[in-house]
Protein backbone atom coordinates (compact mmCIF):
# COMPACT_ATOMS: atom_id res chain seq x y z
CA UNK A 1 0.00 0.00 0.00
CA UNK A 2 3.09 2.21 0.28
CA UNK A 3 1.67 5.78 0.43
CA UNK A 4 -1.71 5.09 -1.13
CA UNK A 5 -4.54 6.80 0.70
CA UNK A 6 -2.28 8.95 2.89
CA UNK A 7 -3.98 12.21 1.92
CA UNK A 8 -7.41 10.85 2.87
CA UNK A 9 -6.06 9.52 6.15
CA UNK A 10 -4.38 12.81 6.98
CA UNK A 11 -7.64 14.66 6.39
CA UNK A 12 -9.52 12.18 8.58
CA UNK A 13 -6.96 12.40 11.39
CA UNK A 14 -6.99 16.21 11.20
CA UNK A 15 -10.79 16.29 11.45
CA UNK A 16 -11.21 13.81 14.30
CA UNK A 17 -8.36 15.40 16.29
CA UNK A 18 -10.23 18.71 16.27
CA UNK A 19 -13.56 17.10 17.16
CA UNK A 20 -12.08 15.18 20.08
CA UNK A 21 -9.98 18.15 21.21
CA UNK A 22 -13.05 20.33 21.46
CA UNK A 23 -14.81 17.56 23.40
CA UNK A 24 -11.90 17.49 25.86
CA UNK A 25 -12.06 21.26 26.39
CA UNK A 26 -15.80 21.13 27.02
CA UNK A 27 -15.33 18.44 29.68
CA UNK A 28 -12.02 19.43 31.28
CA UNK A 29 -13.57 20.71 34.48
CA UNK A 30 -16.19 18.00 34.91
CA UNK A 31 -15.95 14.63 36.64
CA UNK A 32 -13.16 13.03 34.61
CA UNK A 33 -12.65 9.90 36.70
CA UNK A 34 -8.92 10.03 37.39
CA UNK A 35 -6.84 7.02 38.44
CA UNK A 36 -3.09 6.37 38.60
CA UNK A 37 -1.19 3.97 36.31
CA UNK A 38 2.06 4.66 38.15
CA UNK A 39 4.07 7.44 39.73
CA UNK A 40 2.95 10.72 38.14
CA UNK A 41 1.19 8.76 35.36
CA UNK A 42 -2.53 9.44 35.29
CA UNK A 43 -5.33 8.03 33.20
CA UNK A 44 -8.81 9.47 33.11
CA UNK A 45 -12.15 8.42 31.78
CA UNK A 46 -11.57 11.17 29.23
CA UNK A 47 -8.42 9.44 27.93
CA UNK A 48 -10.44 6.31 27.34
CA UNK A 49 -13.38 8.12 25.79
CA UNK A 50 -11.18 10.24 23.53
CA UNK A 51 -9.33 7.18 22.28
CA UNK A 52 -12.63 5.38 21.72
CA UNK A 53 -13.99 8.27 19.64
CA UNK A 54 -10.84 8.48 17.52
CA UNK A 55 -10.74 4.75 16.92
CA UNK A 56 -14.45 4.51 16.13
CA UNK A 57 -14.26 7.26 13.52
CA UNK A 58 -11.10 5.99 11.85
CA UNK A 59 -12.19 2.35 11.91
CA UNK A 60 -15.48 3.22 10.25
CA UNK A 61 -13.61 5.13 7.54
CA UNK A 62 -10.67 2.72 7.12
CA UNK A 63 -11.87 -0.71 8.32
CA UNK A 64 -8.69 -2.58 7.29
CA UNK A 65 -6.42 -0.37 9.41
CA UNK A 66 -5.11 -1.42 12.81
CA UNK A 67 -4.70 0.56 16.02
CA UNK A 68 -2.04 1.11 18.66
CA UNK A 69 -3.43 3.30 21.42
CA UNK A 70 -1.92 4.43 24.68
CA UNK A 71 -4.88 3.15 26.66
CA UNK A 72 -6.24 0.21 24.62
CA UNK A 73 -3.01 -1.24 23.26
CA UNK A 74 -2.72 -2.95 19.86
CA UNK A 75 -5.87 -4.02 18.00
CA UNK A 76 -5.62 -5.74 14.63
CA UNK A 77 -8.40 -5.52 12.05
CA UNK A 78 -6.84 -6.20 8.65
CA UNK A 79 -4.00 -5.67 6.23
CA UNK A 80 -3.88 -1.88 6.43
CA UNK A 81 -1.38 0.26 8.26
CA UNK A 82 -1.53 1.11 11.95
CA UNK A 83 -2.87 4.23 13.64
CA UNK A 84 -0.79 5.28 16.65
CA UNK A 85 -2.90 7.28 19.07
CA UNK A 86 -2.21 9.27 22.21
CA UNK A 87 -5.66 10.69 23.01
CA UNK A 88 -4.37 13.11 25.66
CA UNK A 89 -0.63 13.72 25.63
CA UNK A 90 -0.19 15.69 28.82
CA UNK A 91 -2.89 14.11 30.98
CA UNK A 92 -1.46 15.61 34.17
CA UNK A 93 -1.91 19.10 32.72
CA UNK A 94 -5.44 18.21 31.64
CA UNK A 95 -6.38 16.93 35.09
CA UNK A 96 -5.02 20.04 36.80
CA UNK A 97 -6.90 22.41 34.51
CA UNK A 98 -3.70 23.53 32.83
CA UNK A 99 -2.91 24.08 29.14
CA UNK A 100 -0.21 21.96 27.49
CA UNK A 101 -2.12 18.84 26.46
CA UNK A 102 -2.65 17.60 22.93
CA UNK A 103 -4.42 15.03 20.80
CA UNK A 104 -1.71 13.14 18.92
CA UNK A 105 -2.44 10.82 15.97
CA UNK A 106 0.17 9.11 13.80
CA UNK A 107 -0.06 6.46 11.10
CA UNK A 108 2.52 3.93 9.94
CA UNK A 109 2.71 1.44 7.10
CA UNK A 110 6.06 -0.04 8.10
CA UNK A 111 6.90 -0.53 11.77
CA UNK A 112 8.39 2.51 13.53
CA UNK A 113 8.12 4.58 10.31
CA UNK A 114 5.21 7.05 10.65
CA UNK A 115 4.01 8.50 7.36
CA UNK A 116 1.60 11.07 8.74
CA UNK A 117 1.04 12.89 11.98
CA UNK A 118 -1.41 15.31 13.54
CA UNK A 119 -0.90 17.17 16.80
CA UNK A 120 -3.77 19.32 18.00
CA UNK A 121 -3.60 21.72 20.95
CA UNK A 122 -7.25 22.28 21.87
CA UNK A 123 -6.55 25.00 24.43
CA UNK A 124 -5.08 27.31 21.79
CA UNK A 125 -6.98 25.73 18.89
CA UNK A 126 -3.67 25.14 17.08
CA UNK A 127 -3.13 22.19 14.77
CA UNK A 128 0.16 20.91 13.34
CA UNK A 129 0.24 18.15 10.74
CA UNK A 130 2.37 16.52 8.07
CA UNK A 131 2.58 13.58 5.69
CA UNK A 132 5.51 11.78 4.09
CA UNK A 133 6.89 13.88 1.23
CA UNK A 134 3.89 16.18 1.58
CA UNK A 135 5.35 18.86 3.83
CA UNK A 136 4.39 20.12 7.28
CA UNK A 137 1.64 22.59 8.08
CA UNK A 138 0.39 24.81 10.90
CA UNK A 139 -3.21 25.97 10.66
CA UNK A 140 -3.20 25.10 6.96
CA UNK A 141 -0.02 27.03 6.11
CA UNK A 142 3.42 25.52 5.41
CA UNK A 143 5.81 25.59 8.34
CA UNK A 144 9.55 25.08 8.70
CA UNK A 145 11.98 24.58 11.53
CA UNK A 146 14.08 27.51 12.70
CA UNK A 147 17.10 28.42 10.58
CA UNK A 148 18.94 30.42 13.23
CA UNK A 149 22.42 29.43 14.38
CA UNK A 150 22.47 31.61 17.51
CA UNK A 151 23.04 28.88 20.10
CA UNK A 152 23.27 31.24 23.13
CA UNK A 153 19.68 32.35 22.36
CA UNK A 154 18.33 28.86 21.66
CA UNK A 155 15.08 27.68 23.24
CA UNK A 156 15.26 24.03 24.33
CA UNK A 157 12.25 21.88 25.20
CA UNK A 158 12.58 18.94 27.59
CA UNK A 159 10.88 17.11 30.44
CA UNK A 160 12.85 15.26 33.12
CA UNK A 161 12.23 11.48 33.32
CA UNK A 162 10.33 11.64 36.60
CA UNK A 163 8.72 8.20 36.13
CA UNK A 164 11.91 6.54 34.89
CA UNK A 165 14.58 6.95 37.55
CA UNK A 166 17.05 4.78 35.67
CA UNK A 167 17.39 7.59 33.09
CA UNK A 168 17.84 10.44 35.57
CA UNK A 169 21.64 10.33 35.70
CA UNK A 170 21.84 10.52 31.90
CA UNK A 171 19.29 13.33 31.86
CA UNK A 172 21.33 15.32 34.38
CA UNK A 173 24.49 14.68 32.35
CA UNK A 174 22.83 15.97 29.18
CA UNK A 175 21.32 18.94 31.05
CA UNK A 176 24.73 19.95 32.36
CA UNK A 177 26.31 19.58 28.93
CA UNK A 178 23.78 21.78 27.11
CA UNK A 179 22.95 24.40 29.78
CA UNK A 180 26.04 26.63 29.32
CA UNK A 181 25.55 26.70 25.55
CA UNK A 182 21.86 27.67 25.15
CA UNK A 183 19.47 30.42 26.16
CA UNK A 184 16.38 28.98 27.85
CA UNK A 185 14.63 25.73 28.77
CA UNK A 186 10.88 25.22 28.44
CA UNK A 187 8.67 22.30 29.55
CA UNK A 188 5.05 22.41 28.38
CA UNK A 189 4.30 18.90 29.65
CA UNK A 190 3.53 17.30 26.30
CA UNK A 191 6.15 15.61 24.12
CA UNK A 192 3.91 15.92 21.06
CA UNK A 193 3.68 19.67 21.63
CA UNK A 194 7.46 19.93 21.99
CA UNK A 195 7.92 18.16 18.65
CA UNK A 196 5.34 20.47 17.06
CA UNK A 197 6.99 23.60 18.43
CA UNK A 198 10.38 22.58 17.03
CA UNK A 199 8.71 21.91 13.66
CA UNK A 200 7.07 25.34 13.72
CA UNK A 201 10.31 27.15 14.55
CA UNK A 202 9.14 28.16 18.01
CA UNK A 203 12.16 26.50 19.57
CA UNK A 204 15.49 25.06 18.52
CA UNK A 205 15.86 21.67 20.19
CA UNK A 206 13.80 19.01 21.96
CA UNK A 207 15.32 16.12 23.86
CA UNK A 208 13.70 13.57 26.14
CA UNK A 209 14.37 10.13 27.59
CA UNK A 210 12.24 6.98 27.29
CA UNK A 211 9.30 8.29 25.32
CA UNK A 212 6.79 5.66 24.28
CA UNK A 213 6.01 5.26 20.60
CA UNK A 214 2.56 6.82 20.95
CA UNK A 215 4.26 9.89 22.47
CA UNK A 216 6.29 10.57 19.35
CA UNK A 217 4.87 8.87 16.23
CA UNK A 218 2.99 11.98 15.09
CA UNK A 219 5.62 14.46 16.24
CA UNK A 220 8.50 12.68 14.54
CA UNK A 221 7.07 12.87 11.01
CA UNK A 222 5.97 16.48 11.59
CA UNK A 223 9.51 17.53 12.55
CA UNK A 224 11.04 15.64 9.62
CA UNK A 225 8.65 17.10 7.06
CA UNK A 226 9.34 20.59 8.45
CA UNK A 227 13.04 20.18 7.71
CA UNK A 228 14.21 18.75 11.01
CA UNK A 229 15.88 15.57 12.16
CA UNK A 230 15.04 13.15 14.99
CA UNK A 231 17.94 11.01 16.25
CA UNK A 232 18.57 8.72 19.23
CA UNK A 233 20.41 10.12 22.21
CA UNK A 234 22.06 6.70 22.51
CA UNK A 235 24.06 5.96 19.33
CA UNK A 236 23.94 2.75 17.34
CA UNK A 237 20.15 2.58 16.92
CA UNK A 238 19.15 2.82 13.26
CA UNK A 239 16.12 0.87 12.07
CA UNK A 240 14.42 0.19 15.40
CA UNK A 241 12.51 2.47 17.71
CA UNK A 242 14.32 4.65 20.25
CA UNK A 243 12.34 6.62 22.79
CA UNK A 244 15.32 8.65 23.98
CA UNK A 245 15.66 11.28 21.29
CA UNK A 246 16.99 14.60 20.06
CA UNK A 247 14.89 16.63 17.61
CA UNK A 248 16.22 19.78 15.96
CA UNK A 249 16.65 21.57 12.62
CA UNK A 250 19.00 19.89 10.15
CA UNK A 251 21.48 22.77 10.17
CA UNK A 252 22.08 22.51 13.94
CA UNK A 253 21.55 18.80 14.47
CA UNK A 254 25.15 17.63 14.23
CA UNK A 255 26.21 20.26 16.77
CA UNK A 256 23.52 19.26 19.23
CA UNK A 257 24.32 15.58 18.71
CA UNK A 258 27.96 16.23 19.54
CA UNK A 259 26.95 17.95 22.76
CA UNK A 260 24.16 15.63 23.85
CA UNK A 261 24.66 12.13 22.50
CA UNK A 262 25.60 9.72 25.25
CA UNK A 263 28.48 7.31 24.66
CA UNK A 264 29.60 4.50 26.92
CA UNK A 265 32.84 5.26 28.72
Amino acid sequence: MKYEGIKQRLTAAHDIAKVVGKYLIENQFGDIGTSAKGRGDLVTAMDLEAERQIKEFLHKTFPEDNFLGEEMGFERYGDGGTWVIDPIDGTSNYVQGLPGFTVSIGYEIERWQPVLGVVYDPTLDEIFYASKDGGAFFQGKPMRVSDKLDYPQAIVFTSPPMRYGEYMDDFVSVWRAITPKIGEFRDFGSAALHFAYVAAGRGDLFFEFNLQYHDMAAGKIIVEEAGGVVSPIYPGIKDSFSGSIIASPLNTHSTYLEILQIHDN
